[in-house]
C-alpha cells in the first residue's frame, strides 16, 4: 500500500497542476499555457513510473516508448517555458524542434517493439529494466537495436540537462538583470520567481541526474527506496508549478512597457522638448542628482526609468548607461540607495515618533518585505537591529557628555 502511495505521488502532483493551469488556459499567458503541455507530459510519464514500480511488465512494455519520449522532453519543454518567460515573442512552431530527439528516440523504439512479439517485449523489459541479467546469446537484431536505444535514451537524456541548464540560467539572468535596470521595485517584477526557478532548475538537474546514474531498478530493490525519488521529485514539481501558477509579469509585460517609453521618448523627440548634449555627462550627472536630492523622486512608488525620462527628456539609454557605468549600479540599486539613506535618516531622527511602517512607506519603498530585504542586504543587519544600535551609540554618547 505504501509502495502504491509513493508511486503515484508524482503523479497526484502533475495532474493537480495539469488540471489547474488546464482550468484557465484561456486566461493564460504563452508561459503558463506552455506548462499545460508539460504537465500533461508529466502525467504521461509518471502513469508509466507507478506502471514500472508496481511491477506491471507487460504494460510497461507497451507504454515504455511514451514513457521514453516523455523522460526526453521535459528538459526541453522547461527551456522552452523559460524563453517564453523571458523572451519578448512567445516561442513559434519552430523553436520546437527542441523535441526532435525525443522524438525520434521513441518512434525508434515503438517500431522496435512492434517487431518483438510479447514474450520477447516482457522478456526484454524484465531485463533491460528490472533485473539486469545478461539477455544471454544469439539475440536478435531488434533486440540488440532496442538495447542501444536504451543506452542513447541515457546518454541522451544526462547531455541535454548541460544546455538547458546554461542557456537557462542565462536567459534568466539577463532577464532579472533588465528589470533591475528599468524598475526601482522589483519585489512584483518576478524577482523572487526567477530565483526560484534557477534553484529549481539546478536542483531538478543534480536530482535527475543521480536518479539516473542510479537507475529505476535501484529504487526497487527495498520498498521505502521509492520514497526517496518520489518525495524529492514531488516536490519539485509542485515548486515549477506554483512558480509557474502565481507568475503574474513577464517578458510581454515589461517589452510592452519598453514599447511605451520608447513611444514617449518620440514624441518628445518630434515635439522639440528639452534634449541633452550626447558627449555631457556632466550636465546628466546634475540634472540626475538634481532630481534625486532636491525633488527626491525616490519617494515615488513603483518609480521606473520612464519617470526619468519625463522628468528629465533625455533618452533613456543615456540614463541607464550613465548609472550602470559610471556609478556601477543598476537602476534598482540606485534608487533603493537613496531610499535607504533616507530612511536611515528617519530612524535616526525620528525613531521614537515614526514606526516602521510610516518610515519605509516615506521613504518610498513598495512594501515592508521590500524595505527588509533591501536593508539587510545593503547595510548587514535588519532595521529593527540597526535602530537599537543607534539608541546604544545616543545613549553612549550621552554618557560620555555626562
Amino acid at each position: 500500500m505504501i509502495n502504491i502511495f509513493f508511486s503515484v505521488l508524482p503523479l497526484s502532483v502533475s495532474l493537480g497542476w495539469f488540471v489547474a493551469f488546464a482550468a484557465r488556459y484561456r486566461k493564460a499567458d504563452s508561459a503558463q499555457r506552455l506548462l499545460v503541455l508539460f504537465f500533461f507530459l508529466c502525467v504521461l510519464l509518471y502513469i508509466a513510473h507507478a506502471i514500472y514500480f508496481n511491477h506491471k511488465y507487460s504494460l510497461f512494455a507497451h507504454v515504455e516508448a511514451v514513457y521514453s519520449f516523455c523522460t526526453l522532453s521535459g528538459y526541453p519543454l522547461y527551456y522552452l517555458y523559460i524563453s517564453n518567460l523571458t523572451d519578448e515573442k512567445p516561442c513559434t512552431l519552430r523553436r520546437f524542434w527542441v523535441l526532435l530527439p525525443s522524438l525520434i528516440v521513441a518512434l525508434v523504439a515503438m517500431v522496435l517493439y512492434l517487431l518483438m512479439d510479447e514474450e520477447t517485449r516482457c522478456c526484454f523489459v524484465v531485463h533491460e529494466f528490472y533485473t539486469h541479467e545478461s539477455h544471454g546469446h544469439d539475440l536478435s537484431w531488434v533486440v540488440n537495436a532496442q538495447i542501444y536505444r536504451v543506452y542513447v535514451m541515457k546518454l541522451l537524456y544526462v547531455v541535454q540537462i548541460i544546455p538547458v541548464c546554461y542557456f537557462g540560467y542565462k536567459k534568466l539572468k539577463r532577464f532579472d538583470d533588465s528589470i533591475r535596470n528599468f524598475y526601482a521595485d522589483t519585489e512584483n517584477k518576478t524577482l523572487w520567481p526567477v530565483r526560484v526557478l534557477l534553484i529549481t532548475l539546478l536542483v531538478y538537474a543534480c536530482v535527475s541526474v543521480t536518479a539516473n546514474f542510479l537507475g529505476r531498478e535501484f529504487f526497487i530493490k527495498e520498498w521505502w527506496m521509492i520514497c526517496i525519488p518520489s518525495v524529492l521529485f514531488s516536490i519539485l514539481l509542485f515548486s515549477v508549478g506554483f512558480v509557474g501558477y502565481k507568475q503574474r509579469f513577464t517578458a510581454a509585460d515589461f517589452y510592452r512597457e519598453l514599447r511605451e517609453a520608447d513611444e514617449i521618448e518620440r514624441k518628445r523627440k518630434q515635439n522639440n522638448k528639452v534634449k541633452l548634449a550626447e558627449d555631457t555627462k556632466e550636465l546628466l550627472k546634475v540634472q540626475i542628482f538634481e532630481l534625486m536630492e532636491n525633488q527626491e523622486i525616490f519617494k515615488q512608488h513603483d518609480l521606473s526609468l520612464s519617470d526619468f525620462v519625463s522628468h528629465l527628456g533625455v533618452n533613456r539609454s543615456y540614463i541607464s548607461n550613465y548609472i550602470n557605468n559610471e556609478l556601477n549600479l543598476s537602476f534598482s540599486d540606485f534608487i533603493n540607495m537613496y531610499r535607504l539613506s533616507h530612511a536611515q535618516i528617519l530612524i535616526k531622527d525620528f525613531g521614537d515618533t515614526l514606526t516602521l511602517s510610516e518610515i519605509w512607506e516615506q521613504s518610498g519603498f513598495s512594501s515592508e518585505s521590500s524595505f527588509y530585504r533591501v536593508f539587510k542586504r545593503m547595510v548587514g543587519i535588519t532595521p529593527l537591529a540597526w535602530k537599537k544600535q543607534c539608541k546604544k551609540t545616543v545613549s553612549a554618547n550621552d554618557t560620555e557628555h555626562v
